[in-house]
């Protein structure tokens, strides 16, 4: 957490940014959500219908209603959908080019004694794989477990209305499977993480030494 400090302060620069991109993803999720509930309740009263009609019983039922909400569900899940991606992604890109703005001012005031303890390999990493990385923290990393969170409790205040201990009772269910699947996700990815970020400054100072040390081959 320490590390982010730095990139969390750039962040609070852009606050207005990122609650509205918020916004946008929790109006994505929430018109997938009244999507797929819509779609279920009309495909379980379709069955209902019919199993009443074959029963003998007279039963009236509307299906333009249910299918206008159903396109509407669809159509501002695509919209927000594009309008989301568009937007949260304009931002990471401005976040991060404030930061490589950030990181060169940093190397330009270090000394040669500090610079030359840093290796070519590392200096490059720092200026690409690690600032890259940082693309994948707000939109995959902060955003989406922010945003579910908000969702569930949404709809748990929702069901709550009708039903308190159902609302309750799906609630907890929800939010400790978000806790338990994001648990394991992180220490799942903890590893490789940290596995792929060594084999790559590996590589780097690899290649960086073969192109340096070819002047001398050549000689």
């Amino acid at each position: 957490m320490t590390a982010l400090k730095p990139y969390l302060r750039i962040m609070g620069r852009y606050w207005r940014r990122l609650l509205l991109g918020a916004a946008l993803m929790f109006a994505t999720t929430a018109a997938a959500v009244g999507l797929l509930a819509l779609s279920g309740w009309f495909i379980t009263a379709t069955a209902v219908t019919a199993v009443l009609l074959g029963a003998g019983a007279a039963v009236a039922f509307d299906i333009y209603v249910p299918g206008a909400g159903i396109r509407f569900f669809a159509l501002a899940r695509t919209v927000s959908r594009y309008f989301e991606r568009l937007y949260n992604h304009d931002t990471v890109l401005r976040l991060l080019s404030l930061l490589r703005r950030n990181v060169y001012a940093g190397l330009t005031r270090l000394d040669a004694a500090t610079l030359g303890r840093l290796r070519s390999a590392e200096v490059l990493n720092r200026l690409t794989a690690d600032i890259d990385a940082l693309d994948e923290l707000y939109l995959r990393g902060l955003l989406p477990p922010l945003v579910a969170v908000v969702a569930v409790l949404t709809l748990t205040g929702g069901l709550a209305l009708f039903h308190p201990a159902l609302g309750l009772l799906a609630g907890g269910i929800l939010l400790g499977g978000l806790l338990v699947a994001g648990l394991i996700s992180a220490a799942r990815a903890a590893r490789s993480s940290r596995e792929a970020v060594q084999a790559m400054t590996e590589l780097r100072v690899r290649v960086l030494d073969l192109v340096q040390g070819l002047a001398e081959h050549r000689a």
